[in-house]
């Protein structure tokens, strides 16, 4: 601290008398004010936690450092910065331009804000928050530049990886296919792009504008409130459910929604997610579909091979009893009636056989437009007056590998359907043969389709239409709308079982009081158009020796009766293993062997084969009432000429025999 010489005081005192002395301490009491401003600002300078500095204009180095700068660029103390630092532009400044932009804006202004990239003493780099202006001397030339400097590398790396995290979290909502939403006070506050593609909507449509339950299918409505509500009043942390939405095009389709409550704004909320499941819940009918055919043809194959059994009696006997009753007696009619009643069952069981894909049937290459028209000869008289029907079928290119006979029980069904959907006011039945390629699974009609080209019939109708709920189970089999006196519920399910076994896909499309239309969608093949082939014209018996087996005393009695009225010799058995005992004594004295399929100890198959190792020319006909586990296919590759379903009228069985025995080895 300074002060006065002694003798300057005592000469003073003794010349000016109080006045000086006066005068001395004001003086005093200035240096002394000076002197501890000057201490709070070196300590306030030395022990701020921010960077000071006062550094040459030129950039030479430093006047003056604190330690908090120093500490920030990695020195021990601001001495060592001072000695170190002779250029601060290039050994301080990341970029030397840096200090030059600063400087020039100090020319126009007294402070300059920035943010700036410093070296470290170890060369790594600070990010600096600076505030600098310059301090000029009495005559205007630049004296020192001072400023303060804040250390944000920790923050700027903070918010870079905050900015990145909102970055990919932003990237990851924004190209998700599923739906991601907020809702609160009863309104969007915020949706997702999924969000928006899956419900059809725009950003600006739903946010701030509109009540979730809005989108909500009616009929889903109260349990999805109920589900917000227990999220909202903390009885459940998180729910999930499925759902039907109403897209902005007014189309229906499935989610199931995933949601749990969260903070937004300061108050509570619900976060949902939303995923559009529609093509899955119309797999996942399918498969039910599927499932309940597979059900019910296991129950199908387990009474048919009985029950043929039992009509082949029936209509085998009645026959023959017709054949010897007088025309004009009445016990005829009755007997026709009989073998009509059989014949109806019969054709029963094999449309239980066909939708549950059991029955076999034979392809070849047909023009469906031929079926069709050929069909709609036998609809016309079945269809009202007051029905209209327009038929529209391409000129070529329709063939199809398919059994006509099922293409035109299918042709039949759906007709027959359509006709009853407008038997009492009447309408249009439109019936039409088109082709079409489909190339990826994107855009086929019908989910479970292949891609490929198709010959597609369509049968449509302008009727009541058909309910969303109705719609559902239109395939299931037994499943009808129709009174008892109008059918049995199996004609749809049969049209879909006998389009799945060749290869096809059915479809419907229909809204209440907007008719139907279905559409049966066949693989086309590349072949020349050929004719359907007609029957084949009744054979009249024979003198042949026929050797006949099947378990069943029934079937045994009938067709020994029934072959040798046709003027066979018949050798006839119960039993697989004393045929094959009957066939290797004399395997020269029989012209075919029939058999039946189902028989214990040996099935009809490897009876076969056991004749075929004793005389290989032996021509064969198998029969069965039922079963899964053989096929005409699999028949012929064990040798054998015919495959045939039970019950056969007697027709059937002789043109079947006429062929085997006329057919040349």
């Amino acid at each position: 601290m300074k002060t006065f010489p002694e003798e300057a005081m005592h000469k003073a005192h003794d010349e000016l008398g109080p006045r000086v002395n006066e005068r001395a301490a004001e003086l005093q009491s200035a240096y002394d004010t000076i002197a501890e401003n000057e201490r709070l600002y070196r300590s306030l300078f030395e022990n701020a936690s921010i960077g000071m500095f006062q550094s040459y204009p030129d950039g030479s180095g430093f006047l003056r450092i604190n330690k908090a700068y120093a500490t920030m660029l990695g020195y021990e103390s601001p001495e060592e910065v001072m000695s170190a630092i002779t250029d601060t532009a290039t050994q301080i400044h990341t970029d030397p331009r840096n200090r030059r932009e600063f400087l020039a804006a100090l020319e126009q202004q007294d402070w300059y804000y920035t943010e700036q990239r410093y070296f470290r003493k170890d060369g790594s780099v600070m990010i600096g928050k600076l505030a600098v202006r310059k301090v000029n001397n009495h005559d205007g030339s630049p004296a020192y530049l001072e400023g303060i400097i804040e250390d944000v590398t920790e923050r700027k790396s903070a918010e870079k990886a905050l900015h990145e995290s909102e970055e990919k979290y932003r990237s990851i909502v924004e190209s998700s296919f599923v739906g991601l939403s907020i809702v609160q006070d009863r309104v969007f506050r915020f949706v997702s792009r999924g969000f928006c593609e899956i419900t059809g909507y725009t950003y600006d449509e739903l946010v701030n504008r509109v009540n979730p339950m809005q989108l909500v299918y009616s009929a889903d409505r109260k349990p999805t409130e109920l589900g917000m509500r227990k999220l909202l009043d903390g009885g459940a942390e998180n729910i999930e459910y499925d759902c039907r939405m109403v897209r902005k095009d007014s189309r229906l389709i499935h989610v199931k929604i995933f949601g749990n409550s969260v903070i937004y704004n300061g108050r509570l909320a619900t976060a949902g997610t939303i995923i559009d499941v529609t093509k899955e819940k119309h797999l996942e009918q399918q498969l039910r579909q599927s499932q309940k055919l597979e059900a019910l043809g296991t129950l199908a194959g387990g009474i048919a091979h009985d029950f043929n059994n039992i009509l082949a009696g029936i209509m085998g006997f009645a026959e023959m009893l017709k054949d010897d009753t007088h025309p004009e007696s009445p016990g005829y009619r009755r007997l026709e009636l009989v073998l009509k009643g059989a014949y109806r069952g019969r054709d029963l069981v094999r449309q239980i056989l066909t939708f549950s894909r059991q029955a076999e049937h034979e392809p070849k290459p047909v023009a469906l437009r031929d079926i069709v028209e050929e069909g709609l000869k036998l609809v016309r008289p079945l269809i009202p007056a007051t029905t209209e029907i327009r038929v529209k079928t391409v000129t070529g290119g329709d063939m199809i590998l398919a059994d006509p006979a099922q293409i035109h029980q299918v042709l039949m069904n759906l007709c027959t359907n359509a006709a009853q959907a407008m038997a009492r006011k009447g309408g249009v039945l439109k019936v039409t043969v088109t082709r079409g390629l489909f190339k990826d699974r994107d855009h086929v009609p019908v989910p479970d389709m292949k891609p490929g080209e198709y010959v597609t019939l369509t049968v449509s109708d302008t009727g009541p239409g058909i309910k969303p709920e109705v719609l559902e189970r239109i395939f299931d089999p037994f499943f009808t709308t129709k009174t008892q006196r109008e059918g049995t519920g199996l004609g749809l399910s049969v049209a879909h079982g006998i389009v799945k076994s060749h290869g096809g896909s059915i479809g419907v499309e229909s809204k209440p009081g907007k008719g139907a239309t279905f559409s049966v969608y066949l693989p086309r093949i590349e072949l020349r158009e050929v004719p359907v082939a007609g029957e084949e014209a009744p054979e009249k018996g024979g003198k042949e020796c026929i050797l006949f087996v099947d378990d069943e005393d029934l079937n045994v009695e009938l067709n020994t009766e029934r072959l040798t009225r046709l003027g066979y010799e018949v050798v006839a058995t119960t039993s697989s293993l004393e045929a094959l005992k009957i066939f290797k004594g004399e395997p020269r004295r029989f012209h075919l062997v029939i058999t039946d399929y189902t028989m214990p100890r040996m099935t009809g198959v490897d009876l076969a084969r056991e004749m075929l190792k004793v005389r290989g020319d032996i021509p064969i006909i198998l029969c069965t009432g039922y079963n899964d586990s053989v096929s005409p296919d699999r028949a012929r590759r064990a040798g054998i000429r015919e495959f045939l379903l039970k019950p056969q009228d007697r027709q059937e069985l002789d043109r079947a025999i006429r062929r085997v025995l006329n057919r040349k080895t």
